[in-house]
């Protein structure tokens, strides 16, 4: 098997000069190891690409029509490998980004929005899902992801060190039902549990030092924020992370319960990359935005 294009690109000086002499030098390489390519070139194609005599080198017809060839594949790279290397290194293009529903739209989906703002030749691609995604079988350029357990050829990132669960509930629903200040309590409450939770599931919500209750409520669902609206709307209570409800928190609209028990502190998000120490400039600059910005 032989470099096949650095043969066309010496069959190229070759016609570009018409002589094997001027090639070689201009490759530095000997003569013979010109003509070495040439051979090998003729012997695959089983075409003449030179007429030779004592006086000129000319092409043949074939050798006409392979230089077209030779000069448009190797221009056709060359273009490659420039954009390539100009998408290695300016601020710009696609990112694929997969992120959790309730974190990833409460709290990290406001700072991707800053994020354009300030790099508006970005183009992000987001995929909100819970479930365990494949970064390299799903084509992701970055995962958010529960805990620093990952794969030898990935780099967890952390983005938010604790996750802690708290319980509430709008000041209307307190008002109503009473508000829960004891663990216990939440038994006798309208508790609206996720699915997809293995914390605040819709049977058991664990809390910190290994408490637990069993729970029970008329409204479940597979996503987080879908229970959020309905305890805005006064209809339950939620355990949910507290860096996703907190702008509700703040604004009164809902309210914590005092309980006697700390919620579950859930394990690190992290982000979640392929090892690469030629990283595009635009993931590079995502993940350090975003781990700028969370630790402000």
């Amino acid at each position: 098997m032989f470099d096949k294009l650095t043969s066309m690109q010496i069959f190229i000086s070759v016609a570009e000069i018409g002589s094997f002499i001027g090639a070689a030098e201009q490759h530095q390489i000997s003569a013979a190891m010109v003509t070495k390519h040439i051979q090998r070139l003729e012997s695959h194609l089983q075409l003449k690409l030179f007429q030779r005599s004592t006086r000129r080198l000319e092409l043949t017809q074939s050798g006409a029509d392979y230089l077209l060839t030779c000069e448009k594949i190797l221009q056709e790279i060359h273009e490659a490998e420039t954009n390539l290397l100009r998408a290695q290194h300016e601020i710009q293009g696609k990112i694929r980004i997969s992120m959790p529903s309730v974190l990833g739209q409460r709290y990290v989906l406001p700072k991707l929005q800053s994020f354009q703002l300030v790099y508006p030749n970005i183009e992000i691609e987001i995929e909100v899902n819970d479930q365990r995604t494949d970064l390299i079988k799903d084509k992701f350029d970055l995962l958010m992801r529960f805990g620093m357990a990952v794969e030898p050829y990935l780099v967890a990132r952390p983005l938010l060190n604790a996750v802690e669960m708290v319980v509430a509930a709008s000041p209307k629903y307190w008002q109503t039902h009473g508000k829960a200040n004891f663990l216990a309590d939440l038994s006798q409450h309208n508790c609206l549990g996720c699915s997809m939770s293995q914390v605040a599931g819709t049977k058991v919500w664990y809390f910190d030092q290994n408490h637990d209750v069993n729970i029970s409520g008329n409204t479940q669902s597979n996503n987080g924020l879908v229970l959020i609206d309905f305890a805005l709307a006064h209809l339950g209570v939620i355990y949910q992370p507290r860096a996703a409800i907190e702008r509700y928190l703040a604004e009164g609209l809902l309210i914590e319960a005092p309980l006697d028990v700390a919620g579950y502190q859930a394990q690190t998000l992290n982000l979640v990359y392929a090892k690469n120490e030629y990283m595009p400039k635009k993931l590079r600059a995502l993940i350090d935005y975003l781990t700028e910005v969370t630790s402000l």
